[in-house]
């Protein structure tokens, strides 16, 4: 059977193209990410283990080293307080007064009534002194090439004397008495002083306790020898 349309070209009927659209592809996209943040989760947890357990490596090698590192630390302190006592040594050592003969003249000034507990030396660094005074000057001044030796000042003395103020008194005065007209010490120091005295109880019993400074001579170098 033939179909013949009689209708007029302009009013036949065209037909209509469709559009298909491709299916996309959901599935394998979100099995990618799933799989990505899995492996991401998976390496993040092994890097920490790893990180862990190094951690744990260092604790044991800081404790293991901890005994070494305290001991060291002992031996740089001791170190350092064996060079302070060998500086105050070598300080000593280049002092004009001669220490035996000043440590004598002490023992003989000594009287009977009194005895001296402790005494402590003043010393004036005359290196560090005329450092700050070439620093201040010109610094087209040329500093001298000779080393200055630390100045002694003050030897103080400490002591006590036994009795009451009234007894223990006359005993310190004629201690300064004693310690002026030595032979050993006079040399050394111009002006022999008292600083302080007050009664205290020493083993039970009052005594007097003072404290004497002894002022060197300010030409220390001029002192005959």
């Amino acid at each position: 059977m033939i179909e013949l349309n009689l209708l007029p070209e302009t009013m036949r009927s065209k037909g209509v193209k469709t559009r298909v659209l491709k299916e996309i592809a959901v599935v394998p996209i979100v099995t990618g990410i799933a799989v990505t943040l899995i492996s991401t989760y998976i390496f993040l947890l092994v890097f920490a283990g790893i990180l862990n357990t190094s951690m744990k490596h260092q604790n044991v090698k800081w404790n293991t080293l901890k005994p070494d590192i305290e001991k060291i630390e002992s031996i740089k302190k001791d170190t350092a307080e064996l060079e302070r006592k060998a500086s105050a040594i070598r300080t000593l050592a280049n002092l004009e007064p001669k220490w035996a003969g000043i440590l004598n003249g002490l023992n003989q000034a000594v009287i009977q009534g009194v005895w001296l507990s402790d005494f402590d030396l003043k010393i004036k660094d005359v290196q560090k002194e005329e450092a700050v005074k070439v620093k201040a000057k010109s610094s087209s001044k040329k500093k001298a090439s000779k080393k200055a030796a630390p100045q002694p000042t003050v030897l103080v003395l400490k002591g006590y004397a036994v009795g009451q103020s009234s007894h223990a008194a006359p005993l310190v005065a004629k201690l300064i008495t004693s310690l002026k007209q030595n032979n050993d010490l006079n040399r050394y120091f111009e002006e022999v002083e008292l600083k302080n005295m007050h009664a205290i109880v020493f083993s039970k019993e009052e005594v007097m306790s003072f404290q004497v400074e002894c002022l060197y001579k300010t030409q220390i170098d001029k002192v005959k020898k």
